[in-house]
């Protein structure tokens, strides 16, 4: 039988910082959930870039959704900007979705 297991393998021993540029996409959603879904991780700081702001202002709004239903809302801190320069500070892993 298939495991129900969903997300990537390993854990995280901290919490990280991801950046997602081009966040305005849709894979972003799915791209997130495999993020959250890392057994045993301690959450982060998921920083979406998007240089359309009515679109990344419509992924804000679904992934805070996603954060909800999942219950991570008390490890994951979601972020949007269309300045990249800004969002990059500090980023441990850059997703380039453009």
């Amino acid at each position: 039988m298939a495991s129900e297991h969903r997300g990537l393998d390993g854990s995280m021993k901290r919490p990280i910082n991801v950046v997602m540029l081009g966040a305005g996409s849709m894979f972003t959603p799915e791209l997130a959930k495999d993020l959250f879904a890392i057994p045993a991780n301690l959450g982060g700081r998921l920083a979406l870039v998007d240089i359309d702001a009515h679109r990344l202002d419509a992924m804000t709004r679904l992934l805070a959704r996603v954060v909800d239903e999942l219950g991570v809302a008390d490890t994951w801190t979601i972020t949007a900007s269309t300045d990249r320069t800004a969002a990059l500070g500090g980023a441990d892993y850059v997703v380039n979705c453009i």
